[in-house]
């Protein structure tokens, strides 16, 4: 009995061990940053990366060293200087220093993005406005919903009077409304055009707010490498920023051109085409996602199981679908998992292992950061080359 109790002990012991041990080791591309001791963690953003112990938010620096004490009860990433914190239910701004420089005094707010943020009013109707970074208002809240500026622009829902109807606009960062019109829905500006649209109609406009392509469209997507999917009766193909049709309607779903290529649905199977409107692949992946870095993760079905892998901007398939799960590359790596159920290991551009199967999660690159979890902990791992 006694040597039964104490192997039960020891095996305990072993295990705490085990658990406690979840930092990344160190090979010849990766290197932890810090320890692998928080609850929650996200990326690097401006030299900071938010870390949570127990049920509380702080920061750490590049060196792995806490530079901003866990205190917030939630907290967005640093932008533009500012970080946006909650205390006591409200949310504020702190400063690369943990100062709090613009009061707790808002229900929601966003980052800072071209000096001004969005913030939701805490009272009972809740509206958006937008502060600088003094904290005083270029807008006083007014909106139903608001999101970042970019490129002096942001795409606002207008009150309405009634509990329908809303409409949207532009805000720009002098205060005022890009136009009068006010639309039926909108969505952001990409490459200096935006969707908007009427009832049943879509059009595009500049950002002068004036109409390019005219209200002919049954409804579109952003354009990016200066084409757009658009439908017309339900099936879709592509314009470009003149509204001119460069591939005729055909697909049953459509998706914005990533690096040449896009991805488009025919009898609920996907595929890619080209520019010229060519099919570079089959229409008979489960599963399609847009190119990165040269690369487009697919899925395909066998056995009912799906099984992951990427193609080239070709269209070859030059990782063989055989993961059971796989996110798209970022600063050169893909995490994969080579078993259901299994842990994540990174693999290169070519489909060479980088890592061994070390993590429970792991994200996408970002600045040569990324967040990891083992053993339900997280940390931080840097890409050494990007040092």
């Amino acid at each position: 009995m006694k040597t039964k109790i104490f192997t039960l002990i020891f095996f305990a012991a072993l295990l705490t061990l085990c658990s406690c041990s979840a930092t990344f080791t160190e090979n010849e591309l990766f290197a932890p940053v810090g320890e692998a001791v928080w609850d929650d963690a996200k990326n690097f953003s401006e030299g900071f990366a938010a870390v949570k112990k127990g049920d509380l938010w702080g920061f750490i620096n590049e060196s792995g060293n806490v530079a901003i004490e866990p205190q917030f009860e939630a907290v967005w990433n640093f932008s533009e200087g500012f970080a946006a914190v909650q205390k006591d239910g409200l949310w504020g701004y702190i400063n690369a220093q943990g100062e709090m420089v613009i009061d707790a005094k808002y229900s929601t707010t966003w980052g800072f993005s071209e000096g001004i943020a969005a913030v939701q009013a805490a009272d009972v109707f809740g509206l958006y406005g937008y502060i600088n970074t003094n904290g005083d208002y270029v807008f006083e809240p007014q909106f139903t919903y608001a999101k970042n500026f970019k490129n002096g622009v942001a795409l606002v829902q207008l009150k309405s009077a009634t509990s329908v109807g809303h409409k949207y606009s532009f805000a720009k960062a002098d205060g005022t409304l890009l136009t009068d019109t006010e639309w039926f829905g909108a969505e952001e500006f990409s490459e200096g055009l935006a969707e908007v649209f009427m009832t049943y109609e879509s059009a595009f406009i500049d950002e002068n707010g004036t109409v390019v392509i005219d209200y002919v469209l049954d409804d579109a997507k952003q354009f990016t490498e200066g084409v757009a999917a658009f439908e017309d009766d339900l099936i879709w193909g592509y314009i470009n920023a003149d509204g001119e049709t460069l591939i005729e309607p055909k697909y049953d779903e459509a998706e914005p051109f990533s690096q040449g290529i896009a991805v488009v649905e025919l009898d609920r199977a996907y595929g890619y085409i080209n520019k010229n409107g060519d099919e570079i692949t089959e229409i008979n992946y489960k599963y399609a996602y847009s190119a990165k870095e040269g690369r487009a993760r697919v899925g395909k079905l066998e056995a009912i199981i799906a099984q992951f892998g990427y193609i080239d901007l070709e269209g070859k398939e030059v990782i063989t679908p055989k993961y059971f799960d796989a996110k798209d590359f970022s600063q050169g790596y893909a995490a994969v998992k080579t078993s259901s159920g299994g842990k994540w290991t990174l693999i290169d551009i070519d489909g060479n292992p980088v890592t061994g199967a070390d993590f429970d999660k792991i994200e996408a690159f970002k600045g040569g950061y990324t967040v990891y979890e083992i053993n339900g902990k997280y940390g931080h791992l840097k890409i050494k080359t990007a040092e």
